[in-house]
């Protein structure tokens, strides 16, 4: 075999290699995330495991929501969740989320007692950035009204049952 050979054989398993590696290092960077995912929602928002916030979150966490983009820390925000959780919020995720190395979108509807003791009902589209594995950034767009689905399956509290039919 000459040198010619061996060395296009060389090349393309390298490229081989780089190519599986890659394919290698971003499953575990999306299984990481899926994994904070699920603690975020099982654990933090469903339990109120707020003593998890600094673990899953970034020291600055960016948020672009319909009321503009701000940033939090997890001390901040953990603030904001407790106030959240007082209003008997609900959240339903239907099958439908995507995983795409840092980022994770899932579509889902919410139900919570208003500031007037009315319920509030409404849909949203939410995308979260990781870093490191914990929550980064996110975009969400709520929408009052309607929930997506009557039948919504899933909730915060088993939405590892999504990832489980994927």
């Amino acid at each position: 075999m000459n040198n010619n050979k061996i060395g296009s054989l060389f090349f393309v398993h390298v490229l081989i290699i780089l190519c599986c590696s890659s394919a290698i290092a971003n499953e575990n960077i999306e299984s990481k995330n899926i994994e904070t995912l699920i603690l975020w929602n099982e654990e933090v928002w469903c339990k109120g495991r707020v003593d998890l916030v600094s673990q899953l979150v970034a020291p600055s966490y960016t948020r672009h929501e319909n009321q503009g983009t701000r940033s939090v820390t997890p001390s901040e925000y953990v603030l904001e969740i407790l106030a959240l959780r007082k209003r008997n919020i609900e959240l339903f995720l239907p099958n439908d989320i995507g995983v795409d190395g840092n980022l994770i979108w899932t579509r889902w509807s919410m139900r919570a007692d208003g500031p007037n003791g009315d319920k509030i009902t409404g849909r949203v589209l939410q995308t979260y950035r990781f870093k490191n594995g914990k929550l980064a950034e996110t975009w969400l767009v709520f929408t009052a009204g309607e929930m997506w689905s009557k039948d919504e399956p899933f909730t915060s509290c088993n939405i590892s049952e999504l990832f489980k039919s994927r």
